[in-house]
């Protein structure tokens, strides 16, 4: 991907030689009459082949962006302390295909002179750096069918500098860093992804609380039509946000906290962890479905998707006996289980082969985990295409319905 221009790129061509007497055998040509070649009705002038030569300025060329994105994916697998050192000619760090792809010191102007947006053009807007860049992998993953099951969640781009909208969360893989706001397939694809920036953050404002406008304006801008069913954490789900989910025609299941239920009858939570493990209460109220159900922990969960309430047996370990019971768990409290991963998977496989190239730029960090988690996107699209190709079905009905 590059936001630069083609108007400046030529391109180096090589003739067969049966054109060769009329023409020079090395020719510069501009991206036009390269397509006008190829276009034309004469079968002999066949290119045989074309290498791309960017002028000799200090700009960074499409070509060379191609070759350094390849530089940045080989670095998510072979790390090495300081990336001068791919181009070392000691054996144990240097890394030939990087060698002969580039030469370190263009390697180096390009990391100098790579930008999303025009400098002078300074906004309010705190990611104004890499908003450009947000935006298109949003629209491009809009194109996408949507599926049936998706998750909400937080994924976090790491970063310990300093900026107005870095953010520490305890108990996450990742404290320090940036929060990203995620809408997810169940299976990790990601089709909107907005970055926290306080009152700058680009969603719709509900009234709600900050978690319904979230999960609302993640639904609003991915376009996800009436029917789809979304699962999210206790960050988000209140009683007012699954009201105005049925409202819309959209399934609902949500964790929830203690002081967002209210004036729910529910045994309290402390008195209810005195229970037996397994045992479950509920209350069926205006459409919404409420359980609280002792396991680990007592565990509260609201849905809009389930009128009656149903159980189903699960695997718990009982540390008395050491071995696996069985115990009861609500259907809806399995179906959250089943369907919410999908930011973590997502974000998991994202740092698995992160870029490991470092920079001073604060926006540098949201820059190589946007190409990380376009090229994570693709694999999760590649799998269902080959899951296809072999079960004989239609791709993009399978994508929906999984």
């Amino acid at each position: 991907m590059s936001f630069l221009s083609h108007d400046v790129v030529q391109f180096l061509v090589r003739l067969p030689e049966s054109m060769a007497k009329t023409n020079p055998p090395k020719k510069r040509y501009t991206l036009a009459e390269v397509l006008d070649i190829l276009d034309a009705d004469n079968p002999s002038a066949i290119i045989s082949n074309i290498s791309v030569v960017p002028e000799p300025e200090n700009n960074a060329h499409d070509t060379d962006c191609d070759s350094d994105f390849s530089d940045d994916d080989v670095t998510s697998y072979n790390t090495v302390p300081r990336r001068r050192l791919l181009w070392s000619d000691d054996d144990d760090v240097s890394n030939i295909s990087i060698k002969e792809a580039m030469r370190r010191n263009r390697f180096n102007e390009i990391m100098a002179s790579i930008h999303v947006v025009d400098n002078m053009n300074i906004t309010a807007d705190p990611f104004f750096k890499v908003r450009p860049l947000f935006e298109e992998l949003s629209e491009v993953n809009k194109t996408m069918p949507i599926q049936k099951y998706l998750s909400v969640d937080e994924m976090m781009i790491e970063y310990f500098g300093r900026h107005g909208c870095k953010q520490f969360i305890r108990g996450k893989p990742i404290r320090f860093g940036y929060k990203i706001w995620s809408l997810t397939s169940s299976a990790g694809f990601v089709y909107q992804m907005e970055p926290y920036a306080g009152s700058h953050t680009r969603l719709v404002e509900t009234g709600l609380g900050q978690g319904p406008s979230v999960v609302l304006g993640l639904a609003e801008n991915a376009g996800v039509p009436p029917g789809c069913k979304f699962y999210h954490d206790n960050l988000f789900t209140t009683l007012s946000l699954v009201d105005e989910m049925t409202r819309r025609g959209y399934g609902s299941c949500g964790t929830m906290r203690e002081n967002q239920l209210f004036a729910v009858p529910l045994t309290p939570a402390k008195m209810f962890q005195k229970t037996s493990r397994g045992d479950a209460e509920y209350l069926v109220e205006d459409g919404k479905l409420i359980v609280r159900w002792n396991d680990n922990s007592v565990v509260t969960v609201v849905s809009n998707m389930e009128k009656e309430y149903s159980e189903v047996k699960t695997q718990r370990w009982n540390k008395q006996k050491h071995a696996m019971d069985k115990v009861k768990q609500p259907t809806c409290i399995k179906d959250y289980n089943t369907h919410m991963g999908g930011v973590d998977l997502h974000d998991q496989c994202v740092n698995r082969y992160r870029i490991s190239i470092r920079s001073k730029k604060w926006w540098w960090p949201c820059y190589s985990w946007a190409l990380n988690s376009a090229m994570v996107n693709s694999w999760f699209y590649y799998r269902y295409m080959k899951l296809c190709a072999i079960e004989g079905c239609d791709a993009h009905m399978l994508f929906i319905l999984t």
